[in-house]
């Protein structure tokens, strides 16, 4: 819907007034399940493999 309204305005040449933005605290963070339980996931697979990614060797050695 959010993106159908920007769309509609950009061909307008026109901006959404400041009043009508989304705050900060009425976002829907619609992707926070999937990113939950990929992280779950990775943490599981390092606790039953033992292996480290290399992504977090590196901060691991920046401490």
């Amino acid at each position: 819907m959010r993106l159908s309204h920007a769309h509609t305005l950009a061909l307008h040449g026109e901006r959404l007034p400041k009043d009508q933005w989304t705050k900060w605290e009425d976002e829907t963070w619609y992707l926070k399940p999937y990113l939950d339980e990929i992280e779950a996931e990775k943490k599981a697979r390092a606790e039953t493999t033992g292996l480290i990614p290399p992504f977090e060797m590196k901060q691991q050695e920046g401490h």
